[in-house]
């Protein structure tokens, strides 16, 4: 559900969010935040928020900002199978999510001749975000030459005890529909 633009607290959350993707906080480039909610057992399989499917308009999400407005007891991190940690190394694959990232079933076009060009690296990958109140994550859903990244595939990992919070805001490099 979208959250309303005119609250003062939405305002700056939209605000912080802009000054940290240097997007413009505006209709234009700009989707409502929207707040999501995961109760105990709920997930969300691997994706990437681009569209990347032959005769579909490519989609101008540029970025992702995903706020934890709650603290989980177990589960629910959000993992990127493809990301590679900023210092090297990686992280495991959460236990709730295996078989969830959606590697090995339909892909993308392009994307599996991406997985074949990471194939050597690909036990090197893996990023895990544990949800934690007040914890916020960008991301980037195209690469510098505004081709998808393939690396933003990303999982909702299952809730297994509590429940998930949390807000999301997709960004456009252009007017969006």
């Amino acid at each position: 559900m979208p959250a309303h633009c005119s609250d003062p607290v939405v305002m700056h959350i939209n605000d912080r969010i802009s000054e940290i993707s240097f997007i413009p906080n505006d209709d234009h480039h700009c989707e409502p935040l929207r707040v999501l909610h995961y109760d105990s057992g709920q997930y969300f399989q691997g994706h990437l928020d681009v569209h990347a499917a032959p005769g579909r308009a490519k989609s101008s999400r540029v970025a992702t900002c995903y706020i934890y407005l709650s603290n989980v007891e177990a589960g629910g991190e959000t993992y990127f199978p493809l990301a590679q940690k900023a210092g090297g190394g990686c992280d495991p694959v959460p236990k709730t999510c295996a078989g969830l990232d959606g590697i090995a079933g339909r892909l993308q076009p392009n994307e599996s001749i991406f997985l074949q060009s990471v194939r050597d690296q690909i036990m090197q990958l893996g990023v895990t975000i544990k949800p934690k109140k007040g914890r916020a994550v960008l991301w980037w859903n195209k690469a510098q030459d505004g081709e998808v990244d393939w690396r933003s595939r990303h999982v909702g990992c299952p809730v297994v005890v509590g429940e998930k919070w949390g807000a999301v805001r997709w960004m456009h490099h252009r007017d969006h529909p």
